[in-house]
């Protein structure tokens, strides 16, 4: 029997051979009408239609703030924006600083700098302020020379030039050097005394000059600003117990992924170490803690229209004691909050643990983003709430698509032949 109905288009949704006949099947007849009385007492369609578009509308945000989640955990385990791959430098004393790229080798130095580098510095004769010139009335043309450059500088002296006006005029000659230089006069306001001071703006014996009279002029001479007061010298260190010597006071090491400053030189030891950032750590782990309480609040304001499991899962995920001992807890108004302190302790006590515990593949952040992504990959009937008035006046039926439909009475029965 082919159906119970003939010259009827029937739509089968399955191929089970016996199939209830529905009133969107068929054309009702006028007496088949008054089945629908005893439904009566079922929500009026704008009811149904508005509970219904609540439901669908929590889904869809909830997919999308589920969506925010799972970039924030992806960023935190793609191994491209990780910030477990982002170093820091600690000494275990003050005095010297550093930096280190991504990826830099985690590893200690043992650390002595024996001497800072320097610049060549020479000063004049240290002369009375107010006494008459040491440099003869006239022009004078003086050289400067280093390694890159050479200057040629005149003075011009006039009778009844004290000191003070002789270095005063030299001072302002060798301001035309440029930033490559720097020169000052010093006073000794007590002795009454000034002398004159020419420094190279850059450590390194590679930045050393040479200052001296030209045939015409004895400015240099007179005053002794050729005199070298301290020579241009690179800095010296131990590490590991090797000698290294660099050019300025920023020493390179591990193929110069990591710098340090030098501060201070000194026979004490300080023990350097490359290792994980940890500010870099705390500000990706507090984003996802923000976006998983984000999820949390958005759940606990949608709870009539989404599935009480989806949150269930994702609390599962957290509620380890690997993330409690990092400082993940959660509050009951805030959902996922993080302890900054805590999570630096436990940096400090062992973060190759921490991060093991996080990122391995069954660490807790690795099943987190596993569980989101399952559950944004669910279909959207899925993710409401069973218990929702909404989904209790619909059916729904699998086949190669999902179909939704509002369950009306049956009117017969049919003999489906595909059966």
């Amino acid at each position: 029997m082919n159906g119970i109905m003939s010259g009827v288009r029937m739509r089968h949704y399955g191929t089970h051979p016996i199939q209830q006949i529905t009133p969107y099947g068929h054309y009702p007849l006028r007496e088949e009408r008054a089945m629908l009385a005893e439904y009566t007492a079922l929500p009026t369609r704008s009811k149904r239609d508005k509970s219904a578009r609540q439901a669908a509308t929590s889904v869809k945000r909830w997919l999308i703030a589920a969506g925010e989640a799972e970039r924030a955990i992806l960023t935190m385990l793609a191994a491209s924006t990780t910030a477990w791959e982002e170093r820091a430098v600690y000494a275990d004393r003050d005095g010297l600083e550093g930096e280190a790229d991504r990826g830099a080798y985690l590893q200690s130095y043992a650390l002595e700098v024996q001497a800072l580098a320097s610049g060549q510095r020479n000063r004049s004769y240290e002369v009375v302020k107010n006494a008459p010139s040491l440099i003869e009335p006239g022009t004078h043309r003086f050289t400067i020379q280093s390694a890159e450059t050479q200057h040629a500088l005149d003075v011009t002296i006039v009778p009844g030039d004290l000191n003070a006006h002789a270095l005063g005029k030299l001072y302002y000659a060798l301001q035309q050097l440029g930033p490559a230089y720097t020169a000052a006069i010093r006073e000794d306001k007590q002795a009454g005394t000034l002398q004159l001071e020419l420094c190279a703006a850059s450590s390194g014996p590679e930045h050393a000059f040479a200052i001296h009279d030209e045939a015409s002029g004895s400015a240099i001479s007179a005053t002794g600003l050729g005199k070298i007061d301290a020579p241009a010298r690179n800095a010296r260190c131990l590490v590991n117990g090797a000698e290294a010597e660099t050019e300025g006071n920023v020493l390179s090491l591990d193929g110069g992924r990591v710098r340090l400053s030098l501060r201070q030189a000194g026979e004490t030891i300080v023990t350097v170490r490359v290792g994980f950032d940890r500010d870099a750590v705390t500000r990706q782990l507090a984003e996802v803690a923000a976006r998983i309480s984000e999820l949390h609040s958005l759940h606990a304001a949608l709870s009539g229209h989404l599935n009480p499991t989806l949150q269930r899962d994702i609390d599962a995920c957290i509620r380890t004691y690997a993330a409690e001992r990092i400082g993940l807890a959660a509050e009951p108004r805030q959902g996922w909050v993080l302890d900054e302190a805590r999570l630096h302790a436990a940096l400090e006590e062992d973060a190759p643990r921490v991060r093991r515990e996080m990122t391995a593949a069954a660490g807790w952040l690795r099943m987190l983003h596993q569980t989101i992504e399952r559950l944004r990959q669910q279909p959207a009937i899925e993710l409401m709430n069973p218990a929702a008035q909404a989904l209790d006046q619909y059916t729904y039926f699998r086949g190669t698509m999902m179909q939704a439909a509002w369950i009306l009475p049956s009117s017969g029965w049919l003999m489906n032949a595909r059966g």
